[in-house]
C-alpha cells in the first residue's frame, strides 16, 4: 500500500455524517446529556482505496499454504536448536516497557471493588463519511450501567479486553470488570497468558487444588509468558473466589515456532484444525480489503519494530534460524494466534449455557481495529453483534500504525475502503472486520481506570 498523506483533526462535540456508536440504542436522557469529549485523533485525508495492492506477495503466500500446504514464500526447513534462554524475544519487548508501568507492586494499588466505580469507559464513534467531508470519529463518555447493560445484552457472547501485560493497572481494571459481569451471567475468562495445553492446570487451580506458586510453576509461565506473574493475580484470585473457569486460550508455543519457521506446512493438517476449524472461511476472511489494511498498517509495522530490535533470528520458543524470519512466516504466526484463541472461546461456548459469556483477557494488538481475535472470533460465533472489543487504558502508542507512536494523538479508525464501495463493506461484515461501515474502529470501547485517565496524560483536548 502506497503511503497516503494524513490530516490531523481537532475533533468537535458530535460525531460526523456516517458516524455509528454501538451506544447509540441504549444512551438514556441522562446519560447523553453527559458532557462529550474532543479527542485529537489521525484520521485518513483520502479514501484509502486499497484496491490497488497486488494480489501476491507475503499475505497471498500465506493463504495459499494455508488452503494447499504449499510452501510458503521465503519458508525453509531448518535445523534449529534450542538456547538457554527462550525468552529471550520476550525480554526484549519488556525492556522497552514504561518504567511507570512495570514499576507497580500490587499492594501499591486500591482494591477491585473499589476500582469499577472510579473507572471512566467511552464510546468510540467511528465516522465511515466522504473524505471530502471532513470524518471526524469522537469518543464519548458512557455511564458504567449503560455498558454493562450493552455488554450483558443476549446477543452478546464475548467481551475482549485488550491490555499491556505488564500493567498491573490494567488487570486491577479486568478484574473489576469481570466481578461485574459475572454478577449478571455466567462468565468464563480466558488467558492469552496460558497456552492450550495448561487448561487441566487451570481445572485445577479454581478447584482449589493448587496454589498460586504451583500455578504459575505448572503453565511453565516463565518462559513461555514471561511477563511477571504477579500482575495477573488479581485476575486469579477473582476467579478463584468467584469459582469462575479460566480458559487456556493460546496458541502451544512448539506449534507457533513451527509455523515461524515453516509456515503453515510445518504443522500436520490435523493439528492445523485444532486451531483453525474452518479453513476456507479462514481464507476468505484474511483476504478482504479491510484485513489488508489492517496487516499492512499493524502486523507489517510490528514485524518491523522486531527487525529494528534484531528479535527476528529466533521463534517464539527461542529457536534459533540461519536468517531473519520471512515477514510471511511471521504474519503466519499472528494468525495462528489469533485464531487459536478466537477458536478456543467459542469451542467453550458451544458447550456452555446460551446466557454464558466469555471475557477474554488478551494484548492490546490482538484487540486493537478489530480484525485480529475479535473478527476471528464473531465469524465462529457467526455475528458481528456476538462480540465487543475494549482496550484498556490505551495509550496514544497504542493506537498508532504508522510512526510508532510519536505523537500525543489517539489514532480512532483506519479508512479501508471509499463509502460507496459496498462489496468491499459487506465482505468486511461478513468476515466480522469493521461495524458496517468503510473504516475499522480502533474498538468498541476506551476503557480507562480512572475518570482522569485521558485529561490528565494529555490525550484529551477539550472543545
Amino acid at each position: 500500500f502506497g503511503q497516503s498523506s494524513l490530516a490531523t483533526q481537532t475533533l468537535g462535540l458530535a460525531a460526523g455524517f456516517h458516524s455509528h456508536s454501538r451506544f447509540c440504542s441504549c444512551f438514556s436522557s441522562r446519560s447523553s446529556s453527559r458532557t462529550e469529549v474532543g479527542l485529537r485523533a489521525f484520521t485518513q485525508a483520502g479514501g484509502d482505496d486499497p484496491q490497488g495492492a497486488p494480489a501476491g506477495g507475503p499475505f497471498s503466500a500465506a493463504c495459499l499454504g494455508l488452503l494447499a500446504a504449499l510452501p510458503v514464500a521465503g519458508a525453509q526447513r531448518q535445523r534449529s536448536k534450542r538456547p538457554q534462554g527462550e525468552a529471550s524475544r520476550r525480554a526484549a519487548l519488556l525492556a522497552l516497557t514504561p518504567a511507570a508501568v512495570s514499576a507497580a507492586a500490587p499492594d501499591d494499588k486500591p482494591s477491585v471493588a473499589g476500582l469499577f466505580d472510579a473507572s471512566a469507559p467511552y464510546s468510540v464513534i467511528p465516522d465511515g463519511s466522504l473524505p471530502e467531508r471532513g470524518r471526524s470519529p469522537n469518543v464519548r463518555s458512557v455511564n458504567q450501567k449503560d455498558v454493562f447493560a450493552s455488554l450483558t445484552s443476549s446477543t452478546v457472547r464475548a467481551v475482549w479486553l485488550g491490555e499491556h501485560h505488564d500493567s498491573l493497572d490494567d488487570h486491577q481494571l479486568q478484574a473489576a470488570i469481570i466481578r461485574e459481569l459475572a454478577s449478571r451471567r455466567p462468565v468464563a475468562v480466558g488467558l492469552e497468558a496460558v497456552q492450550r495445553r495448561f487448561q487441566p492446570v487451570l481445572d485445577a487451580y479454581t478447584r482449589g487444588d493448587l496454589t498460586e506458586a504451583e500455578l504459575e510453576a505448572q503453565t511453565d509461565w516463565k518462559t513461555r509468558w514471561f511477563w511477571p506473574f504477579d500482575r495477573y493475580l488479581p485476575v486469579f484470585r477473582l476467579c478463584k473466589d468467584l469459582h469462575l473457569p479460566l480458559l487456556a486460550l493460546n496458541v502451544d508455543s512448539e506449534d507457533l515456532s513451527r509455523v515461524e519457521r515453516e509456515g503453515y506446512p510445518g504443522l500436520a493438517k490435523e493439528d492445523l484444525q485444532r486451531y483453525v476449524p474452518d479453513l476456507k472461511a479462514f481464507a476468505r476472511s484474511s483476504s478482504t480489503a479491510a484485513f489488508k489494511t489492517y496487516a499492512s498498517r499493524i502486523i507489517r509495522q510490528s514485524y518491523d519494530m522486531h527487525a529494528q530490535m534484531g528479535i527476528l533470528r529466533q521463534t517464539v520458543t527461542g529457536q534459533v534460524l540461519s536468517e531473519d524470519m520471512s515477514y510471511s512466516n511471521f504474519l503466519s504466526g499472528r494468525l495462528l494466534w489469533d485464531s487459536c484463541m478466537a477458536s478456543q472461546a467459542a469451542k467453550w461456548l458451544e458447550s456452555a449455557d446460551s446466557r454464558a459469556l466469555v471475557v477474554g483477557l488478551v494484548g492490546a494488538d490482538h484487540v486493537k481495529f478489530g480484525c485480529g481475535v475479535p473478527a476471528r472470533c464473531a465469524q465462529q460465533l457467526g455475528s458481528l453483534d456476538a462480540v465487543w472489543s475494549v482496550m484498556l487504558n490505551p495509550r496514544p502508542q497504542d493506537t498508532h500504525y504508522e510512526d510508532y507512536g510519536k505523537s500525543d494523538m489517539l489514532t480512532l479508525q483506519i479508512p479501508f475502503s471509499e463509502p460507496g464501495a459496498s462489496s468491499k463493506i459487506e465482505a468486511a461484515t461478513a468476515a466480522g472486520q469493521g461495524r458496517r461501515l468503510p473504516v475499522l474502529p480502533v474498538a468498541d470501547l476506551l476503557w480507562y481506570t480512572d475518570k482522569d485517565g485521558l485529561a490528565k496524560k494529555g490525550r484529551l483536548s477539550a472543545i
